[in-house]
């Protein structure tokens, strides 16, 4: 994401069923590792993965983006 800030661009990561970034899990590890990363919220995504919707509001403060269906 260093490069893509440099272009002005922003980059957000979308968890996603199925994935490498399935859960909050990896969400978290990720924050940990990359502070500035953020992500492109869709709650259904989460909700595929068994998480319920009240375990993922944190999310929210990291996210760029959100996707509502």
């Amino acid at each position: 994401y260093d490069i893509a800030e440099e272009h002005g661009v922003v980059f957000g990561l979308e968890p996603h069923y199925r994935s490498p970034i399935q859960n909050l899990y990896h969400c978290r590890k990720l924050c940990d590792c990359m502070p500035r990363l953020q992500f492109v919220f869709d709650p259904s995504h989460l909700v595929m993965s068994g998480i319920p919707i009240q375990d993922y509001g944190w999310l929210l403060g990291h996210s760029v983006h959100v996707h509502l269906r």
